[in-house]
């Protein structure tokens, strides 16, 4: 179960969530991740802090396998000038894999 969307979608993506990952990793570490629901070639990137959250909606370029749900770390990331390279986003044995160019 894999998505490919461009990297300047990716870099937008991130962007619009981190205001909402919490940075406090110690006590609530599950809420320092980036939510990914991935349903009919749609993606919905979700994040919440406990205080504050955030959702961005966008359509993915192309979808294998089944509908998932997986957790992704905030990464630093810049994309490229044209920003039309493939990101993936792979769901392998429950391990979420994110390929960046």
């Amino acid at each position: 179960m894999k998505i490919t969307i461009q990297e300047k979608t990716f870099e937008t993506m991130l962007k619009a969530t981190k205001g909402c990952v919490n940075d406090d990793y110690a006590p609530r570490p599950n809420l320092g991740y980036i939510g990914i629901k991935v349903v009919n070639g749609e993606v919905i990137a979700l994040v919440c802090d406990g205080y504050s959250g955030a959702r961005f909606k966008f359509p993915a370029q192309s979808q294998e396998g089944e509908d998932f749900t997986c957790l992704i770390k905030p990464i630093p990331f810049k994309a490229s000038r044209n920003g039309t390279l493939p990101v993936v986003i792979e769901l392998v044995d429950g391990e979420a894999l994110v390929d960046v160019p």
